[in-house]
């Protein structure tokens, strides 16, 4: 550090600091620019992760060796199946209708109602969201896999024209 640079350095008197020349952006430009070197020395990369609205089901396409069924089933497993989260629904029970015990009786099924749907709904969330990953994933997958269909398509392509010219030459020669 050079001695203009610590002439600048803010003096402290106990827990106050008493210079005005210190420049907040400088200060947060160094940690952040520190937080990057740290990031890279890491090798932290940052991975964009699509959301369910960014990866829509794949359109079958022209050749697709895998068919309707494929798309078919893709189709289902992209559909929207956020509302599963179960209500409050009770048959009412013969016991509901006697006089004192069966309000009790109400009172209670519908108290262990509640906390049974509690637990339900908590185990059914991360189901969900398992769910739509695994659609994204298959959505991703069925992209690429109709990406290089179509690149192996060309590339037969290609290698029968090569082919044909390797004959032509071989019966010129």
């Amino acid at each position: 550090m050079d001695r203009s640079s610590e002439s600048q350095r803010p003096t402290t008197t106990g827990d106050k600091v008493t210079s005005s020349d210190i420049d907040i952006d400088l200060i947060v430009a160094s940690i952040r620019s520190d937080i990057r070197g740290r990031r890279g020395q890491w090798a932290y990369q940052s991975v964009h992760s699509p959301g369910f609205e960014d990866v829509t089901c794949p359109e079958p396409s022209d050749g697709d060796d895998y068919g309707p069924l494929l798309h078919s089933h893709l189709r289902q497993v992209n559909q929207p199946y956020t509302q599963f989260l179960f209500g409050l629904d009770l048959n009412p029970s013969w016991m509901d209708t006697l006089p004192v015990v069966g309000r009790l009786w109400t009172s209670l099924r519908r108290y262990l109602h509640q906390v049974s749907l509690h637990y339900v709904n908590k185990l059914i969330r991360p189901m969900l969201q398992f769910n739509r990953h695994l659609a994204i994933a298959l959505n991703l997958m069925t992209r690429q896999s109709q990406k290089q269909e179509t690149e192996i398509t060309r590339l037969k392509q290609r290698l029968d024209e090569l082919e044909v010219r390797l004959t032509d030459v071989e019966e010129e020669a």
